[in-house]
């Protein structure tokens, strides 16, 4: 049986409980980064979540504004976001009404290449420590365990 148009062109990874601004750095550098050259796509959709931000209350992660700024600025190979490509962000989730909107700007700040306002919470969340990347995340976000879990290894331009 074919695969329909677009199946298995999406990244999904799994990141456990506590992860922070280094296992969410290392997921967009290794995994998402290479996608844009894989896939090669007319446009790119992402759906634009805050919810690992440290303070938010349900997810239980550790990710600060400067984890969010990395993958948008380096997502696709430190070639810049956008690399010519067109690039949807739709916000979808994060619970935290005091920390989602520096996350939310931070992200708007990267892609516009500009900076309006620092982060004023970024000295509470950052010096919570735990915000380097840890040996079981780097597993979890492992590029090849990845397209093996998928059943894409091998493949240039299914990454599901």
């Amino acid at each position: 049986m074919s695969q329909p148009t677009g199946a298995n062109y999406n990244i999904n990874i799994p990141m456990p409980v506590g992860c922070n601004d280094g296992a969410y750095q290392y997921a967009a550098r290794t995994v998402i980064g290479p996608a844009p050259e894989a896939f090669a796509p007319e446009l790119i959709l992402v759906a634009s979540g805050f919810d690992p931000n440290a303070m938010d209350p349900l997810a239980r992660q550790l990710v600060t504004t400067r984890g969010f700024i990395t993958p948008t600025r380096d997502g696709d190979g430190g070639r810049g976001p956008l690399s010519g490509r067109r690039l949807v962000l739709v916000h979808d989730g994060g619970y935290s009404p005091v920390y989602v909107p520096f996350c939310g700007l931070a992200t708007i700040e990267t892609l516009a290449g500009m900076h309006v306002l620092d982060d004023g919470i970024l000295p509470v969340v950052g010096g919570m420590g735990g915000h380097d990347l840890e040996p079981h995340q780097k597993a979890l976000a492992d590029p090849e365990r990845h397209q093996r879990a998928t059943g894409t290894a091998g493949a240039s331009r299914r990454w599901a």
